[in-house]
C-alpha cells in the first residue's frame, strides 16, 4: 500500500479535531504546518531508525573514482556493500594519516567525507556498490507529496496534528482535548515502535548499527557509532 499524500493526512486529522470549543476553523496551512511537525516528532522518536524509511541504492562503481555521492534523501548509513562482499567502517582522517599515496585495489572500507561516501582502497574496477540508509524527513510542500512513514502511521500524524493544532496559545477550553489526543498519540507510538523500530540483528541482513553521517563529521574517533542494540 502506497504512503499517504498531504492531502489525505489533511483530511484525516481533520476528523480528529473536527469543531473545536471556540468553533474555530483550522486553515489547510495552519493543517500543514501541523502535519509537518507531527512527521518531525515521529521521526525523532524513532531516531531515524524507522523500518519504514529505509532505502536501497545500487550502481556500479568507476575504476579509480574514490568518492560517490549520498543519495539526495540520505540520513544515516546501514549497510553498505561492494561486489556482495560488506564494507566496514572507518574514517577519512585515518586514510589520509596512514597512507601518502591511497592505495588502489578492492575495497574493503568505506567513509564519509563533506557529502560523498569514500571507498578505501579506490576501486580498480566497474563493480556494484549497493547502500541501505536510512531516509530524512523534509517538509511536506504539495498536497500530492507523500508521507515518508507507512500507512500504519497515519492515525498517529492524525492524533498529533489535533494535539498541536488544539495546544495553541489562546482559549483553554481545548487544552483537555488536546491533552486526550496527546495520550492517545502516545499509545499508538508506543504500538508503532514495537512493530518498525529494528530492535535487534535479525532485522538487517548482517550488522545492525546505524550511523548518521553528522557522527562521523562532528565526532572524535571511536565516539560515534550509535548502536541499535543499545
Amino acid at each position: 500500500m502506497a504512503n499517504s499524500p498531504r492531502s489525505s493526512l489533511r483530511t484525516q486529522a481533520n476528523q480528529e479535531v473536527k469543531i473545536d470549543k471556540m468553533f474555530k476553523v483550522w486553515t489547510k496551512p495552519e493543517y500543514n504546518t501541523a502535519i509537518n511537525k507531527a512527521l518531525f516528532k515521529i521521526n525523532s522518536l524513532g531516531d531515524g531508525k524507522w523500518e519504514t524509511q529505509d532505502k536501497t541504492t545500487e550502481g556500479l562503481t568507476t575504476a579509480l573514482q574514490q568518492f560517490y555521492d549520498e543519495p539526495v534523501d540520505f540520513r544515516g548509513l546501514k549497510l553498505a556493500e561492494f561486489d556482495d562482499n560488506e564494507l566496514k567502517r572507518t574514517e577519512y582522517e585515518d586514510i589520509q594519516r596512514a597512507y601518502t599515496t591511497l592505495p588502489t585495489g578492492t575495497p574493503t572500507h568505506y567513509y564519509f567525507y563533506k557529502n560523498k561516501i569514500g571507498l578505501h582502497p579506490i576501486p580498480t574496477t566497474a563493480k556494484n556498490l549497493k547502500l541501505l540508509y536510512s531516509t530524512k524527513v523534509t517538509d511536506l510542500t504539495d498536497d500530492a507529496d507523500l508521507s515518508p512513514f507507512a500507512p500504519q502511521f497515519d492515525t498517529a500524524i492524525a492524533l498529533y496534528v489535533a494535539y498541536f493544532l488544539l495546544s495553541q496559545p489562546g482559549d483553554n477550553r481545548n487544552l483537555q482535548r488536546a491533552q486526550t489526543k496527546l495520550a492517545r498519540f502516545n499509545e499508538e507510538m508506543s504500538d508503532l515502535l514495537k512493530m518498525f523500530l529494528y530492535k535487534d540483528r535479525e532485522n538487517m541482513r548482517t550488522r545492525s548499527t546505524y550511523i548518521p553521517k553528522s557522527a562521523f563529521r562532528n565526532s572524535r574517533r571511536g565516539r560515534f557509532a550509535y548502536l541499535w542494540d543499545n
